[in-house]
């Protein structure tokens, strides 16, 4: 050996993984996309795993092997190896199997399986926070031939229930930052609806629902005597409409003054039962049907949330 010569430094195999991760990968996309549903890509999956373990994700940019090599070892617990039940950087029936064990929330399902338990899980909720449709509310408030020919007012509690509500049709679009919009308060909804009067004159029926937005920061007393407003000027706009009044949802940071609202809007409907129906949906939601900031309604709430409404001004079903 010359004077200058150094003796060659082994490579690792976590070294090895990362000089070969672009063919390592191909096997992963190759082995995954069997394993798991459309909508849900190789690298979704291995990024879903790695954030569940603590371990930090891939970027986009990222090649995926090194990120499995490290869940292979730190999740999968399996030997330090290169063999299709050690760490070897690529994801396939072994290792998806062993994180599935490891980590429940990555469970996926085949597409039918996913469409009947979301179906299954609609269906349980409509059951639980709303009437039957042998259930009726007493003659005098007309049946709409369409329910989406009703209109929708308010923030992005309603947003994402009219996505459903008007679904297969382009009035979502139209009436999207028009009648509800993200962080809308009742106040800047009156204001808007003062000025749209002349449109909506020939609506047969609206759903009203705000106030999440203003619980923060106005009085109960302010946020009932716009929703009086807009209900008064609906009403009076179109004699025969009807409207549709759903309550504030629960919130422990606000709650003595969403009780005090929510009382307030019962008992004016119960003053005007000719053109109104209140819906209780505060009492019927609990803490899973929200997402984690406990103000937005899950996917599958807000769906059964637009079939109840479906159903109600269409076949005149309780609300509950």
């Amino acid at each position: 050996m010359g004077k200058f010569e150094t003796t060659p430094k082994s490579e690792t195999l976590e070294e090895k993984i990362g000089r070969t991760a672009a063919a390592r990968d191909k096997v992963t996309e190759s082995l995954l996309s069997k394993l798991i549903p459309d909508s849900k890509t190789p690298r979704k999956f291995i990024t879903d795993a790695c954030k569940f373990a603590g371990i930090r994700p891939p970027k986009p940019h990222d090649n995926l092997a090194p990120f499995v090599y490290k869940l292979q070892k730190e999740v999968c617990k399996f030997p330090e190896e290169e063999t299709k039940n050690g760490c070897d950087g690529k994801c396939g029936p072994i290792t998806f199997e062993k994180l599935i064990e490891e980590i429940p929330q990555l469970k996926v399902f085949s597409k039918a399986e996913r469409s009947q338990k979301f179906k299954d899980s609609r269906r349980d909720l409509i059951s639980a926070i709303g009437g039957s449709p042998s259930q009726t509310i007493p003659e005098g408030l007309p049946k709409l031939k369409d329910h989406q020919s009703a209109i929708m007012i308010g923030d992005s509690l309603t947003r994402e229930v009219a996505k459903r509500f008007y679904k297969g049709s382009k009035k979502f679009g139209r009436y999207n930052r028009e009648y509800f919009k993200k962080s809308r308060s009742v106040v800047t909804s009156r204001k808007m609806l003062e000025k749209q009067l002349p449109a909506l004159a020939n609506k047969p029926a609206y759903t009203v629902w705000l106030g999440t937005n203003d619980v923060a920061f106005r009085s109960a007393d302010k946020i009932f005597s716009e929703l009086e407003k807009i209900y008064k000027m609906l009403i009076n706009n179109n004699p025969k409409c009807r409207i549709v009044a759903i309550s504030l949802l629960p919130n422990k940071k606000y709650q003595h003054k969403i009780d005090i609202i929510n009382r307030r809007i019962k008992a004016f409907v119960q003053a005007h039962p000719q053109n109104m129906t209140y819906f209780n949906l505060h009492d019927k939601v609990s803490e899973s049907d929200f997402y984690a900031d406990g103000i937005h309604l899950k996917e599958r709430t807000s769906t059964a949330v637009a079939g109840l409404l479906k159903m109600h001004l269409t076949q005149n079903t309780t609300l509950g």
